[in-house]
């Protein structure tokens, strides 16, 4: 099962939440949606992963399992310039190009959604 699908249950889990209750903060109608979610059986779009972010108090990368990764492996983001190349080029080097597309429209999206806080 993938990663964001054990940890969308797990983050439940530590809230209390039911999947009804879970269902309902994120537009499902019932808790069969969130138990297939759950399950791995249903892949969940971008703008799905921001929905459970926020509605399970976390954020979208936290969801993924890229934070605790970069925490596990030791990452320092920043190249000698002060920027966040190698993570980045680290995080996608074995993305095929459509996930890179996805990673770039993702990637607008946090940003746009930035501006509007």
């Amino acid at each position: 099962m993938n990663q964001l699908y054990k940890n969308i249950k797990t983050r439940r889990i530590e809230l209390g939440l039911s999947q009804i209750e879970l269902a309902k903060k994120t537009g499902y109608n019932d808790r069969t949606s969130i138990s297939k979610i759950e399950s791995g059986k249903v892949n969940l779009s971008q703008t799905k992963i921001v929905d459970f972010s926020k509605a399970l108090d976390t954020t979208p990368g936290d969801l993924m399992g890229w934070e605790v990764e970069r925490v596990e492996k030791g990452y320092n983001a920043k190249d000698e310039d002060g920027e966040y190349y190698a993570e980045l080029r680290d995080v996608t080097k074995e993305a095929s190009d459509q996930e890179i597309i996805e990673i770039i429209k993702y990637a607008k999206y946090l940003l746009k959604e930035h501006e509007k806080k």
